[in-house]
């Protein structure tokens, strides 16, 4: 497992703007606390207090995972392996719909017991300041095979958005590398070794 904690943006589309406005906004705001043209009273199984994050599993764990789908080849936001994230309760896929409809309902209050369907969801309550925040994910290939910078707004905001993280001390890596995770994180252990040696 990951020792590093992984914010995926769902939309690459919209990934450009939601990045810079959780940079601008200094936090990844949850549901609840969203400016009100994306503040949606529904969601997944974080509900509106809890931000969804999720870690790198090792090879060969069986199960739906949220790093397969919102981690690997998106927008991405890597976070401090101290934040105060809760273990979701993975729920089996035998479930009903409307026993996993009763369940949404029953998470979206403010119940510290987490629940998910992806084995590998943590989930924070309340945001999470950008001070947690260690690295951020591009995924540079999606960038320009799928064009996600047309015009010159998208162009501003991607150069904002790497000048912020630069001047916040904030990693940069392609999300569109395979193994990605454990490259930075590879990389991070030798930094904080090397670091160790000096002092």
């Amino acid at each position: 497992m990951s020792k590093y904690y992984y914010h995926g943006i769902t939309d690459n589309t919209k990934g450009l703007s939601v990045m810079y406005g959780i940079f601008k906004e200094g936090a990844i705001k949850c549901r609840k606390h969203l400016w009100k043209e994306q503040y949606k009273p529904y969601g997944g199984y974080n509900g509106i207090y809890y931000v969804s994050v999720c870690q790198k599993l090792e090879e060969g764990v069986s199960g739906e995972q949220a790093y397969r789908w919102f981690i690997q080849n998106r927008f991405c936001l890597i976070l401090e392996e101290n934040l105060p994230a809760i273990k979701t309760i993975t729920l089996g896929s035998h479930l009903s719909i409307e026993q996993h409809l009763k369940l949404l309902k029953e998470v979206s209050s403010l119940s510290e017991n987490r629940c998910s369907d992806l084995v590998d969801e943590w989930q924070v309550k309340g945001d999470i300041p950008l001070s947690s925040v260690v690295g951020i994910g591009l995924p540079v290939r999606q960038i320009f095979r799928d064009g996600l910078v047309k015009q010159r707004k998208d162009f501003y905001r991607l150069l904002k958005i790497i000048k912020m993280a630069h001047s916040l001390h904030i990693d940069i890596v392609d999300s569109s590398q395979p193994n990605f995770a454990e490259r930075y994180e590879s990389r991070t252990d030798k930094r904080a070794r090397k670091v160790k040696k000096y002092e």
